[in-house]
């Protein structure tokens, strides 16, 4: 592994976006992502099969990054399990169509891709949807087993319990700290 990355800038999934934009992307450079999602194979304009894959580095589960495969690439690579870790060296940036996606990218040859094994931390949200069905959020299993949308769900619900917890202050303070706090003769503020 370290001789395949001798001289390579190596970029985090949840960074390429940002590499693609402010970096020259014509250097050597290699970003290694779980695949999360993929496509069914495709037909493109010209008759060839492609397929998109989905990745993330499971730090930012929410932001996405596309991975145009055709070709020579589609036919050695499509069979490649959703949970799989991959590397991909100098992938081409294409123009963003997909609003879910942060970025796009394109790789062009079959050894451009590596294939490095399978993620023990990936997995979906074990929340429940509004209609009942399973969530299909991809989470960092290792981080917790919830998307961000059904842990800010469940704080909301348990704040709404606790007036400690709601936005707005009551202004009540729990008398048996106070007196234990302050002594007999000891004045707070408010003059109480």
């Amino acid at each position: 592994m370290e001789a395949r990355m001798a001289s390579r800038k190596m970029v985090k999934m949840s960074l390429v976006p940002t590499f693609a934009q402010t970096k020259k992307i014509e250097d050597d450079w290699v970003t290694v992502g779980v695949l999360v999602n993929k496509s069914a194979p495709k037909t493109s304009k010209n008759g060839k099969p492609f397929s998109i894959w989905k990745l993330t580095d499971l730090q930012d589960c929410e932001n996405l990054v596309s991975i145009f495969l055709f070709g020579e690439v589609h036919e050695k690579h499509w069979k490649t399990s959703v949970g799989s870790v991959v590397g991909f060296l100098n992938p081409s940036v294409m123009p963003n169509k997909d609003s879910y996606v942060s970025e796009t990218l394109l790789i062009d040859h079959p050894g451009k891709v590596m294939l490095m094994g399978t993620s023990k931390d990936f997995g979906t949200c074990k929340g429940i949807s509004k209609s009942g069905h399973p969530c299909t959020m991809v989470v960092n299993t290792y981080t917790c087993p919830y998307c961000v949308y059904h842990v800010k769900a469940e704080y909301r619900k348990m704040s709404s319990k606790r007036t400690e917890l709601q936005a707005s202050y009551s202004g009540v303070a729990p008398q048996g700290i106070r007196q234990k706090i302050l002594q007999k003769s000891q004045i707070m503020y408010g003059g109480q």
